[in-house]
């Protein structure tokens, strides 16, 4: 009965023993492919003259001539001109017109602004509110540097409100292939069915049991999709973009955090990877210092299939 419930438990899928080369990090990218956009001053455009350089002045040969209302006048004699004896008229003063001011403008209200990681992570959450289910293939890697690390390929069904089935492909420690699992969110138990021989027994276990957690102790409500979502794509989240990669030939932008009271306080970073095109979450990545300690890829999904109540069951 040990050895059955032992096959049965998720902690032979997630913290089995055994040995896996950690996957390349997501460490180096290109430079900062989304630079702030720019707007050069406008200035006011280079008159110039259309008449030529060399146009002459429109008073040229008459600075003789009599320029302001009441200025001396000239009178004409055999000797040539000389100023006559006084002023006859001086034109009278009027007070300045008053001059109307408009009413300042009302001040246009600030335009907040939308940063690319905000924009990403707005986007991400409008992709998943507007998916009703998704079936994707995700590459897992986790290590413990007491228990080692583990590899492993999974296909993944999800339906909301929080319905989620997990099935190994593929595993480092080849007795666990096939393996199956399902839970809902708010639902405390996990249903686990062994693969291979034993795939007619199957067992309940509390979320919280350390033979359903993985190998680094998470639930898996703290590490599916659902939560990567909620935790990392909320709105006022400190993050910034560290630049592309790609994905199943799928152009991602990364993002990359620096966690604070984070559910596992070994961990220093980690690396959100958003789809270019759907805006889906195809990469979750955490760190402790420069080691890559948690390792979520997702190459192939599939949005809003037909499913059944008999596609989430194990």
């Amino acid at each position: 009965m040990k050895i059955v419930l032992s096959l049965l438990s998720v902690g032979l899928v997630l913290t089995a023993c055994g040995q896996s080369s950690s996957p390349p990090a997501l460490s180096a990218y290109p430079p900062q492919a989304y630079p702030p956009q720019t707007t050069a001053p406008i200035s006011a455009p280079a008159t110039s003259d259309p008449y030529g350089a060399t146009t002459p002045p429109v008073d040229a040969g008459l600075n003789n001539a009599p320029t302001t209302l009441g200025a001396p006048r000239t009178n004409v004699t055999k000797s040539g001109l000389r100023p006559a004896a006084s002023n006859a008229y001086n034109a009278p003063t009027a007070p300045p017109a008053p001059v109307a001011t408009a009413a300042p403008a009302a001040p246009k209200p600030a335009v907040p602004t939308e940063s690319v990681a905000e924009e990403l992570l707005r986007k991400t959450r409008e992709t998943f509110d507007g998916i009703e289910n998704f079936v994707a293939q995700a590459d897992v890697y986790e290590k413990n540097d007491e228990k080692g690390a583990v590899r492993g390929k999974l296909k993944v069904i999800f339906r909301k409100p929080g319905s989620a089935k997990m099935e190994f492909l593929e595993h480092s420690v080849g007795q666990y292939k096939g393996v199956k699992l399902t839970y809902s969110s708010g639902n405390p138990q996990v249903q686990i069915r062994a693969g291979g021989v034993l795939g007619f027994l199957s067992l309940n276990l509390p979320m919280t049991d350390d033979k359903v957690k993985s190998r680094r102790g998470y639930r898996l409500d703290q590490v599916d999709t659902l939560a990567i979502v909620d935790r990392l794509a909320k709105a006022g989240t400190d993050v910034k973009v560290l630049g592309k990669t790609t994905v199943g030939g799928n152009e991602i932008a990364v993002l990359q955090y620096t966690p604070i009271n984070h559910f596992d306080p070994k961990i220093t970073k980690e690396m959100l990877g958003i789809d270019m095109k759907t805006y889906f979450v195809r990469i979750h990545e955490m760190y402790e210092g420069d080691q890559l300690v948690y390792s979520l890829k997702i190459p192939q999904v599939d949005f809003d299939q037909p499913l059944t109540d008999a596609d989430l069951k194990v």
